[in-house]
């Protein structure tokens, strides 16, 4: 392919496009390294009438041969058209300048095309910056600013794919391109980057920025708390190697920042350092490296923890240890004791005609009548209730026998007092209503195993201190420090320290003809398919029970 003189102006001509790639195959004036998508260009310059509108650039060689300095793509998609013939501009005006000029004017004529890579136009800048072009000359031939040309110079060193592939996407900008080449032979800083640019879509300047300076503040940080280190060792500080295990959670050693003296002070780790009992060690906080001052032993020096230090000597531990033991012995003997418990209901008060079922069922209708939504149960309390009823209460129809709706309402009302006896006995502190119960179940021939003895003894509060704890003229001087009770009052029922040296009484049995003394109607039937009645033929009227007591009291006034 020879060049056809026609002065120094530019002109057009047409050129086999097989002939201008073969001559420039090694060219390596051409900036472009990445074909792309050929296939729609193409098509779309074998289908068009001209073509194209901007053709390929050719500059004459001083052998003859014309070098193709703009429009590699465009000549490869025509090969791809099969065109035979392809107009092409001649810059015979560019003939006479250094290959830096023709550089120039390539970065120029590619990068209005929006097929260049960012990491070709990079590239570009960089070979005119290894041609020798200074900066300040770059910017000045390609009409861009001197900032700009240096971000491109710093986007072609790059390197890693990943930091490519960001900068072809157009999320990778040039101050994050700056800090990669800043931190050239730290790979792993240059991961942390790359990986941290990739969590955004959208990266601006100033993004870029915080993620660049974050890195150069860790190495500062570094660089800092190396020196120290060495001081530190020069000067006779003991220096951990590695930071011990669960430090600043349930570590012996404490940060010297965390603890205070006998008098409530802060300690100085910059004179405690030296002295037996203390060493140096290199921490790390989300990357940012420092030196923590440690103390080996704060208990035997007499200092203090603040409150979210959850270390425990070893005596404490221990302690701690066996309370877990025996929190984990308890629970297994009450889940076992609460499985004969179970089957003591059964057999106790699975026959609704026996005295003590009958005397269930008066303490049953009344809280029915009074709070029915206490005896609705789900899951295990469902199954626990057909257990002992010996049958599924959620079977009962119109038809059912009169016995099986006593056993069933006999049934939820021993479940309710027993989730209530579970629950109290979970939160092991007095519960009257509680203890009140299992003194019933004693008295209708049931057996305490140990841990329920144990646990009665908790509900009817005998394990505490039944004395008023105000027992000096100053402490009546004061509310009780548990409910706040004023000093001419005792304590809350609820309060851990309420007064019991009273004997604890057990609530008696209700014998099945026992009634409530204040009502002198009959006793509440449940009749087959037909509303709660009374023996005179009148719907009961639950608004008739005494109603200034909770329902629990009621039920224990009632009995």
């Amino acid at each position: 392919m020879a060049a056809t003189s026609q002065g120094n102006k530019p002109y057009i001509k047409d050129f086999d496009p097989r002939e201008v790639l073969d001559s420039n195959s090694t060219a390596g004036a051409n900036i472009r390294t990445s074909i792309g998508e050929l296939e729609e260009l193409a098509a779309s310059i074998g289908e068009s009438e001209t073509g194209m509108v901007q053709f390929p650039i050719l500059v004459p060689r001083e052998d003859g041969t014309m070098r193709l300095v703009a429009g590699f793509r465009r000549v490869t998609a025509a090969i791809e058209a099969e065109l035979e013939s392809l107009h092409f501009t001649v810059r015979a005006d560019w003939a006479h300048l250094p290959l830096t000029d023709i550089r120039a004017a390539m970065i120029v004529e590619n990068t209005h095309r929006k097929d260049l890579t960012v990491k070709e136009e990079a590239d570009a800048y960089a070979q005119l910056a290894l041609d020798g072009m200074p900066v300040a000359q770059i910017a000045k031939a390609t009409g861009r600013k001197r900032d700009f040309v240096e971000g491109k110079l710093a986007l072609s060193k790059l390197t890693d794919d990943k930091a490519i592939q960001l900068a072809n996407e157009n999320r990778l900008n040039p101050e994050i391109a700056a800090a990669l080449q800043e931190f050239e032979g730290q790979p792993k800083i240059q991961e942390r980057i790359i990986r941290k640019v990739g969590e955004y879509t959208n990266l601006g300047r100033w993004g870029g920025e915080h993620i660049a300076n974050a890195e150069r503040a860790k190495q500062q940080a570094r660089i800092s708390t190396a020196e120290r280190m060495q001081e530190l060792r020069q000067g006779g500080a003991v220096i951990l190697k590695k930071k011990p295990e669960n430090f600043g959670h349930s570590s012996r050693e404490a940060d010297v920042t965390t603890l205070r003296d006998a008098d409530g002070n802060s300690l100085d780790g910059d004179k405690l350092v030296f002295k037996p009992g203390f060493a140096a060690m290199r921490d790390s906080n989300q990357g940012y490296p420092r030196v923590v001052i440690v103390c080996l032993d704060p208990e035997k020096h007499g200092y203090t923890r603040r409150s979210y230090d959850r270390f425990v000597t070893d005596e404490a531990r221990a302690e701690e240890e066996r309370a877990e033991a025996a929190r984990t012995a308890r629970a297994e003997a009450l889940a076992a004791a609460a499985q004969v418990r179970h089957r003591f209901y059964a057999e106790t008060y699975g026959n609704a005609r026996s005295k003590l079922a009958k005397a269930i069922l008066a303490q049953a209708q009344r809280l029915a009548a009074m709070a029915p939504g206490s005896l609705s149960f789900y899951g295990d309390g469902n199954r626990l209730v057909t257990s002992i009823s010996g049958t599924d209460p959620d079977t009962v129809t119109e038809a059912t026998s009169t016995d099986r709706i006593h056993r069933i309402l006999i049934a939820r009302y021993v479940v309710y007092r027993e989730r209530k006896l579970t629950a109290a006995i979970a939160y092991d502190r007095p519960d009257h209503e509680a203890a009140a119960w299992l003194d019933q179940l004693v008295a209708a021939g049931y057996e305490l195993s140990e841990t329920e003895t144990t646990a009665r003894a908790t509900l009817r509060g005998e394990h505490l201190d039944t004395a008023d704890p105000r027992t000096s003229t100053d402490d009546h001087t004061r509310p009780c420090p548990q409910c706040g009770a004023d000093i001419d009052e005792w304590c809350d029922d609820e309060c851990a320290l309420y007064d019991t040296s009273d004997e604890y009484e057990a609530a008696p049995v209700p014998d099945e003809t026992v009634d409530d003394p204040g009502d002198t109607r009959p006793p509440l039937a449940v009749i087959d398919g037909a509303p709660d009645t009374d023996q005179d033929g009148e719907t009961a009227d639950p608004a008739a029970q005494p109603d200034h007591l909770p329902a629990d009291d009621q039920l224990a006034h009632a009995a």
